[in-house]
């Protein structure tokens, strides 16, 4: 068991299917799961302080970089139980993905701050899938109005000509037409 970290807390991350880590109050982390580990590329240094992660880099989703020291590991370590937060972070190897963070601070029976833990959800693929279908909606709503255009052009002359045969029924020819 990593020094600092209780032997549960090690013990349920390696439990998890989700990439899962704990953190130091100081930022370093201590243990990760082998999802984690994949996700990262790697596992950092447990004596990176100020760390909170083992991604090379975070962004919020409008791509604005996100400086370490505001990553809700490093906000939770406060005791704030953050809602969880929506971010874009690059792996070492420069992949980007989309995840929903959870950070949870972790509290010793004395009431300090133990640590933080985290658990990672992978969101890429259900973003991208909600882009695409709000592409192909909006290419079906684009199609359909050139579609109503065009047709209300030719449709105008039909139905003029059909307005004027119902006035004049009488002529045997324009009753045949």
């Amino acid at each position: 068991v990593p020094e600092g970290a209780p032997a549960e807390l090690i013990e349920l991350i390696e439990q998890i299917g989700c990439p899962a880590y704990f953190c130091k109050p100081d930022g370093a982390v201590l243990h990760c799961n082998s999802a984690a580990r994949r996700l990262w590329g790697g596992f950092p240094a447990p004596t990176e302080e100020a760390r909170w992660d083992g991604f090379a880099a975070l962004y919020r989703t409008d791509g604005s970089m996100l400086e370490k020291s505001a990553s809700p590991a490093a906000l939770a370590v406060g005791g704030a139980v953050l809602p969880p937060t929506e971010l874009v972070a690059e792996s070492a190897d420069g992949q980007k993905r989309r995840l929903v963070i959870h950070a949870r601070p972790v509290f010793r029976t004395d009431g300090v701050t133990a640590g933080v833990v985290c658990s990672l959800t992978d969101i890429s693929e259900r973003r991208r899938l909600e882009h695409e279908a709000a592409l192909a909606l909006a290419s079906r709503t684009g199609f359909l109005r050139v579609l109503a255009h065009e047709l209300r052009n030719p449709l105008a002359s039909v139905m003029a000509v059909a307005a004027i045969l119902r006035r004049q029924p009488a002529e045997p020819g324009i009753a045949r037409m």
